[in-house]
């Protein structure tokens, strides 16, 4: 909790009445009216140290991200991991007007690319990392993926595996 937010509601009742008043029913009758807003506060409290916990992993960066996807959704085991992902690259292929040479494989290994049409480049294929989710998780899957959307990085995409 933040020093600066940090209220001793029994202390300061007790330091703003003036000694001669503090009697014990006029303490209890001033516990009583300040009541409410000591329920206000102890909500706040809750509040800010959630706030400060959002922000402190909120850099987007991929270790946080599981480690708060642990935190939220698996505390126990931790199984919860993020592997890299695999982006998809344009392929360019030349007509025949161009007169440009068509390689169709890779370097020396002789390995065939994978040609994608603008429709599964646009659609998301290929992702910058993988959440891998164990089956046994309780939470939904909408859950997790409602989570990672939120503390991801933006311009970012990840596809979501459970195993």
């Amino acid at each position: 909790m933040n020093p600066l937010t940090q209220i001793n509601w029994t202390n300061l009742l007790l330091w703003l009445v003036p000694p001669m008043l503090r009697q014990p029913a006029m303490m209890a009758w001033l516990r009583a009216v300040t009541q409410p807003i000591v329920n206000r506060y102890k909500l706040f409290t809750v509040w800010e140290a959630d706030c400060w916990y959002q922000l402190k992993y909120q850099s987007g960066q991929v270790a946080h991200l599981e480690f708060m996807l642990n935190d939220k959704f698996d505390k126990a085991q931790k199984r919860i991991f993020i592997s890299g992902g695999v982006i998809l690259s344009r392929l360019y292929l030349y007509l025949d007007s161009e007169l440009q040479p068509m390689w169709t494989y890779r370097d020396v290994e002789q390995m065939p690319l994978w040609m994608y049409s603008d429709a599964e480049l646009a659609a998301g294929y290929g992702a910058d990392f993988v959440i891998h989710v164990p089956f046994g998780l309780v939470a939904q899957d909408d859950t997790v993926q409602a989570f990672a959307d939120r503390y991801k990085r933006d311009g970012k995409s990840y596809d979501y595996v459970k195993f």
